[in-house]
């Protein structure tokens, strides 16, 4: 992404750019982690519910791929943007 160059905005607004990015990351992950923790908390509390090794199993090796699918889906998604952007994106 540097071959052409820095970005163009002045390296305040870099830092501010990077402190907003950070937060809305960390806010995103707790948002998930607390999700998750209230729907198997309450699975497994629920005596109609039964919390089984499979569910474990599920959510550990379920969302790990599902996770890794999104961010290639949101990456193809700003793939035209990007190119065009001036950050000159390529498959090499």
């Amino acid at each position: 992404m540097t071959k052409s160059g820095k970005t163009r905005i002045s390296a305040q607004s870099e830092h501010a750019v990077h402190h907003v990015w950070s937060y809305i990351g960390f806010i995103a992950e707790t948002i998930i982690f607390i999700l998750s923790g209230l729907i198997m908390g309450e699975r497994a509390i629920m005596p109609e519910l039964k919390l089984g090794w499979i569910d474990v199993v599920k959510l550990l090796f379920g969302t790990y791929p599902l996770l890794h699918i999104i961010r290639l889906a949101v990456f193809l998604m700003f793939w035209p943007i990007l190119k065009r952007l001036g950050y000159g994106l390529t498959l090499n």
